[in-house]
């Protein structure tokens, strides 16, 4: 099985599947990390524009993406890991408790970059928040590299 995947854009970051380590691309990104590709635009002020485009790779290359998938598919990528290693994702805080009962959490890899991930009953078996309050914090570096 092939584990990384030739990539080249100009400025691009990838979110680790397993760890959710942040690192800038490098002409490679390991298989099914979420790919953010970075792009400036001038506007016609003059203003330089930063946008941010999202992508999965998968052993074929890179799948173009939404912001909603991406977010969904780190949702289930944050259980996974809280599972693994009862602690907290690191860049994720929580940012409410909605209606429903479900967590909606901030996942921030970048100053700029802020995806909502929503933990349900269904995908914590039970209370999210309660859930959630029983983590330990993520105690690794989060410096992107």
């Amino acid at each position: 099985m092939v584990d990384w995947v030739e990539i080249d854009f100009g400025r691009a970051y990838s979110i680790d599947a397993d760890t959710f380590a942040v690192e800038r691309v490098k002409k490679r990104a390991s298989i099914n990390s979420i790919i953010l590709r970075k792009t400036n635009t001038i506007s016609k002020r003059g203003m330089s524009d930063s946008n941010t485009s999202f992508g999965i790779v998968s052993e074929k290359g890179l799948v173009r993406i939404n912001k909603r998938i991406a977010s969904e598919i780190l949702s289930n990528r944050a259980m996974d890991y809280i599972q693994r290693t009862g602690q907290w994702p690191p860049h994720m805080s929580l940012k409410r408790v909605l209606i429903s009962g479900d967590v909606e959490l901030n996942f921030a890899p970048m100053q700029h970059d802020i995806f909502a991930l929503r933990l349900s009953a269904e995908m914590v078996d039970g209370d999210p928040f309660e859930f959630l309050i029983g983590l330990n914090q993520y105690e690794g570096q989060e410096e992107v590299s």
